[in-house]
């Protein structure tokens, strides 16, 4: 892997400049991408896509390249598409965002993002799981008392354990390529 990668945060399909500014590092030996599907609406894993597709025209072939993207946040069309069908456990972090590592979440995110893509991501991250231990689920119990500390780090580690044993599956089955871990905000 390369000293360097390409930050797709800011990136979006339908702008050329992006395009050809990844195209240009990835000809330069740059060979890691990293994206979310919260990037740009989900413009980011699109434009990748679109970029790995037109490199292996030029003979720069996938395997030689890293892409590496994220679940946990719904945003944008994501997230109107899951007010019709919730996932399970997810955080509601206001009215413009939901997060959400359950399995059943993960794995349509990753099949989601690899569509868009058009190839499996090799690394898979959880994007700021720790949002959990300051969102009102992870702070309150039902009935508004509070959460022991024990109490909460359990959960949250309960969270995390189930969301690295579906990442673990889904490298078994070939929809994540090779690794998966944690990018925190904090």
């Amino acid at each position: 892997v390369s000293s360097i990668g390409f930050g797709a945060y800011r990136v979006e399909d339908g702008n050329s400049s992006h395009a050809e500014a990844m195209m240009m590092a990835m000809r330069s030996g740059v060979n890691l991408i990293d994206t979310s599907p919260s990037y740009g609406n989900s413009g980011s894993e699109r434009m990748i896509g679109d970029v790995l597709r037109e490199l292996e025209k030029e003979g720069i072939s996938r395997e030689e390249i890293v892409v590496s993207t994220k679940v946990g946040y719904i945003e944008g069309n994501d997230l109107e598409m899951a007010r019709s069908a919730p996932p399970p456990d997810y955080l509601d972090m206001g009215p413009d965002a939901w997060h959400c590592i359950h399995p059943e979440f993960i794995r349509r995110s990753v099949d989601a993002s690899a569509e868009r893509l058009g190839t499996p991501p090799d690394v898979v991250l959880l994007h700021s799981p720790e949002f959990f231990l300051t969102s009102r689920e992870g702070v309150f119990k039902e009935g508004g008392s509070k959460r022991s500390r024990e109490e909460l780090f359990d959960a949250f580690y309960d969270r995390v354990e189930k969301a690295f044993v579906c990442l673990e599956d889904l490298i078994t089955s070939g929809m994540v390529g090779r690794y998966y871990g944690v990018s925190s905000s904090l």
